[in-house]
């Protein structure tokens, strides 16, 4: 069923004995006046009256024709042409047109646009070759426009054309035109894998190459690097050893200033002790001369304050025996080696030198 077909069973569904409608997407034509009454849609009286029924929107005719190309070649072509009634001239397309058949009211107009379209497709195939007609649909498409343009002037629009199949009739040819394309795109593969294989060949090449030199400028950075590390390790050897030796340098120096300090210490101490015996040899001798003053005071000294005096003043006693030549019993030599005992001669012997002067 056609859409003609589809609208007429949908339309009939509303009418009535005394009432037709239409649809929206219909025209609504009274006939039998010398100027027919058309109106888009709506309802009519129906009583005494005739109408017809035409659909307004857009319908499909399909062709299929079989023909010959150039080289004489069978081919077989189908397509379709959507076409309408032109809203503005509807009156001029039902006085032109034969729709009256009440069952298919566009049936004998779609006739006549299939007809000429292969029409057109006759002409358009007749003037190519088998090898161009796969790549013809727009000659095909601009050749059917050609013709159906006439159609305007029947109160008709063409809205799209199209080509929906192309088929050679004979097999083999449609092979030979495979073969030809299937080894235009094997030749074209073949050398694209070989094109592709050569730069994957190149590319492995630079890719070794980059590898070659990327290995061997590691190899020198790993040589620059040791050699670095070594002089890294030279120099910390000769500053350890530097380290060292200043250390020594520094150690021998403080040894030396501590044993300076120690002999300046010892100095100062012998030169402490100096003064302590010194300062208490002036004690003494003060002492002495406090006893002496005392015993001279007093008339006379003891026996141990004689003694102390004569120690005090051994060298000044000694002197005076050397210069009077005053012989002491036991010498002076045993004097000087009894130390005590001899003492005892002497302190007699200044102690009778001493009276006389106390006298």
């Amino acid at each position: 069923m056609d859409n003609s077909d589809t609208f007429l069973s949908n339309s009939r569904s509303y009418d009535s004995p005394f009432w037709i409608r239409a649809l929206p997407n219909q025209y609504l034509v009274e006939i039998g006046l010398k100027v027919p009454r058309i109106t888009l849609g709506g309802r009519a009286f129906r009583p005494f009256r005739q109408y017809l029924k035409l659909p307004a929107s857009a319908e499909i005719t399909n062709f299929e024709v079989e023909c010959s190309t150039s080289n004489y070649i069978g081919t077989i072509v189908a397509g379709y042409v959507a076409w309408r009634i032109d809203p503005g001239r509807a009156d001029l397309a039902i006085r032109s047109l034969d729709f009256y058949n009440i069952s298919k009211p566009l049936a004998k107009t779609s006739s006549l646009i299939c007809d000429m379209a292969k029409d057109a497709v006759r002409r358009t195939i007749a003037e190519i070759k088998v090898d161009q007609i796969l790549a013809s649909s727009e000659k095909l498409k601009a050749g059917i426009e050609g013709i159906l343009k006439d159609v305007s002037k029947w109160g008709l629009i063409v809205d799209s054309i199209g080509i929906n199949r192309i088929f050679i009739k004979s097999e083999n040819v449609f092979d030979d035109l495979q073969k030809e394309d299937r080894n235009r795109l094997r030749l074209i593969a073949e050398m694209s894998s070989q094109d592709t294989q050569s730069k994957v060949s190149q590319n492995s090449i630079e890719a070794q190459k980059v590898l070659a030199v990327g290995q061997s400028s590691l190899k020198e950075t790993q040589l620059h690097e040791e050699a670095k590390q070594q002089k890294l390790i030279e120099e910390a050897r000769l500053l350890k050893t530097r380290l060292e030796k200043e250390r020594e340098r520094e150690e021998i120096r403080l040894s030396q200033e501590n044993e300076a300090a120690r002999y300046e210490y010892q100095d100062l101490r012998l030169d402490h002790d100096k003064k302590l015996q010194e300062l208490s040899c002036d004690i003494e001798l003060k002492k002495l001369d406090v006893a002496e003053r005392r015993r001279t005071a007093e008339g006379g000294m003891t026996d141990r304050e004689m003694t102390s005096l004569v120690m005090s003043k051994i060298d000044h006693i000694v002197a005076p025996f050397k210069e009077s030549r005053l012989t002491i019993v036991g010498g002076a030599e045993e004097t000087f080696k009894g130390l005590f005992g001899p003492l005892t001669a002497i302190t007699q012997v200044v102690k009778s030198l001493l009276e006389p002067k106390a006298n």
